[in-house]
């Protein structure tokens, strides 16, 4: 399936081009979860378009290659699908146990772009505004009720190894990456799930 292939792209080794792939496929579908999944991509695909610009081409493969070697990178990606499908009230906590602190560990000893941190303030900081709302308005659709001072504090520590001064800069993109890549699978979920209904069996006309 193409929008399996596209994904799987996407929760290894990221690029612009890919996001740009999901585009009609979702677009296509014509239904409120597609739009809202492109929503959450644009974004996604925002972020990285900004972070390639301000890299050496050896150094934005050199992020490629450390998230593809961490664990979301290394976890079997059809159990990522099958899980956005099959298991959404998981898929966050597992994806994040998995994936993310094994990130900032991967890359917090990698000094490419030291250099660059300073320029790439503005850019992380956006990312994070657009991630505070994306984060939020999934926690809103899945628990309405839940208290927004509840809501507002663990986006917050979700957030937070993103905001600390002392992790270097490859490893915030890694870890916004993650975050990004989260999301968007959030999103996905009615859309995987939708393709993955079984056929109804065809009427042999008795």
């Amino acid at each position: 399936m193409a929008l399996d292939r596209t994904l799987q792209r996407i929760l290894t080794e990221p690029t612009p081009d890919d996001l740009w792939a999901l585009q009609p496929l979702l677009l296509g579908e014509g239904t409120p979860e597609a739009a809202r999944a492109h929503e959450v991509a644009g974004q996604f695909y925002g972020y990285l378009v900004n972070v390639r610009s301000k890299l050496t081409s050896k150094q934005y493969s050199l992020l490629g290659a450390a998230l593809a070697a961490t664990s979301i990178g290394i976890m079997a990606v059809r159990d990522l699908l099958d899980s956005a499908a099959n298991d959404p009230e998981h898929l966050l906590q597992n994806a994040l146990a998995g994936g993310l602190a094994s990130t900032t560990e991967g890359l917090s000893t990698v000094q490419a772009v030291r250099a660059w941190e300073m320029e790439f303030g503005s850019v992380h900081e956006e990312a994070l505004w657009d991630l505070y709302g994306l984060l939020w308005q999934l926690a809103a659709d899945r628990r309405p009720d839940q208290p927004i001072e509840t809501r507002h504090v663990l986006i917050e520590q979700l957030l937070a190894p993103a905001r600390a001064a002392e992790l270097n800069g490859i490893a915030r993109m890694g870890y916004l990456i993650r975050l990004f890549q989260i999301a968007l699978l959030l999103r996905l979920r009615p859309v995987i799930a939708a393709h993955r209904e079984p056929e109804a069996p065809a009427s042999d006309g008795v």
